[in-house]
C-alpha cells in the first residue's frame, strides 16, 4: 500500500507537525486552569463567594475540583498569589489537597502557615524565589507587590511563569504596575506566549506600558472583571487582549 504525504507536510518543521496544545480555562475572578499533555497547574481558582465585585465558582464547579472530576483530575501544581478571599479559600485548598496527594503546593509563608502541615506544601524561598519542575512542568515563583501597597503592604503576591510543551505562561495574580518589580524579573519575561493579567492592566495607561515594554505577551487575558461592570468596555481592547468574564470561557494555544 502506497502512502501520500501531502507536499505541505514535508516543509513544515517537526515542532509544528507535532506542537502540543495547551488550553486555559476560566474558573472565576483570576482562577484558571492551565492543562497541558504533561498535566495541569491550578491557580487561584479555589475560592468562595466573598464580595458581589468578585465572580466566584459556584460550588458544583468547586466540588468537582476538588473530587479531581475530569477535567480537573492531572493537577501536578496548585497555586495560589495571595491569601484574599477572592483568590485563595483555606478550607476549600485543604480539602482539596487531602484528596489529590500527586498535587504539590508551592506558595509562600502568608499561605502556607494557614493550612495544615502538609509534605505537598512547599515553601517559596522569598529571598530567591527558585523554579520548580514536575512532570514535565516548569514553574517560576515572580514577586510582584499587591496593587495598592500603601493598603496592602503586609500582603504578600506572587505572579507564575509556567512552561510547557514548548509554551510560556505568566499569571500576575493582584500585581501593581510598578516598572521595578517587572524590571527586576526582565531576564525571566521573555518569549511569552500568554499572560494572565488583571484589568488594571488593560484599563490605565500604566499598566499597557508594563505590558508592551516588559511582558510582551503574544496573547493577553484579562480577568479580575467584577461581574457589575458594562462588559462593553472590553469591546476595545487590542487585537491580541481577550476578557474573561464566563465561567468555563476557554483559551486554546497552539
Amino acid at each position: 500500500m502506497k502512502v501520500f504525504v501531502p507536499a505541505l507536510f514535508l516543509f513544515l518543521p517537526l515542532s509544528v507537525l507535532f506542537a502540543q496544545t495547551i488550553q486555559v480555562r476560566y474558573l472565576g475572578n483570576m482562577g484558571v486552569l492551565v492543562s497541558s499533555s504533561k498535566g495541569q497547574v491550578l491557580i487561584d481558582a479555589l475560592h468562595e463567594q466573598y464580595e458581589p465585585d468578585y465572580l466566584y465558582p459556584p460550588k458544583h464547579l468547586t466540588d468537582s475540583i476538588i473530587k479531581g472530576i475530569q477535567p480537573y483530575n492531572q493537577v501536578q501544581y496548585l497555586l495560589f498569589s495571595h491569601r484574599h478571599r477572592d483568590h485563595f479559600s483555606r478550607n476549600l485548598s485543604a480539602q482539596f489537597l487531602a484528596r489529590n496527594p500527586q498535587t504539590t503546593l508551592i506558595t509562600h509563608v502568608q499561605i502556607a502557615d494557614s493550612l495544615p502541615g502538609s509534605e505537598q506544601i512547599v515553601r517559596i524561598d522569598e529571598k530567591a524565589p527558585k523554579a520548580h519542575n514536575k512532570a514535565g512542568i516548569s514553574m517560576q515563583p515572580l514577586y510582584l507587590k499587591h496593587t495598592w501597597p500603601e493598603r496592602h503592604h503586609q500582603t504578600h503576591n506572587y505572579g507564575y511563569l509556567i512552561s510547557v510543551d514548548g509554551k510560556k505562561l505568566i499569571h500576575l495574580g493582584d500585581a501593581e504596575y510598578d516598572p521595578e518589580d517587572f524590571k527586576a524579573n526582565q531576564h525571566l519575561l521573555t518569549n511569552i506566549d500568554v499572560a494572565i493579567v488583571p484589568t488594571w492592566f488593560v484599563l490605565f495607561d500604566q499598566g499597557k506600558q508594563i505590558l508592551k515594554q516588559y511582558i510582551k505577551a503574544k496573547t493577553v487575558v484579562v480577568t479580575h472583571i467584577s461581574p457589575l461592570e458594562k462588559i462593553m468596555a472590553y469591546n476595545k481592547l487590542g487585537k491580541n487582549m481577550i476578557p474573561f468574564f464566563r465561567i468555563g470561557q476557554r483559551l486554546d494555544v497552539q
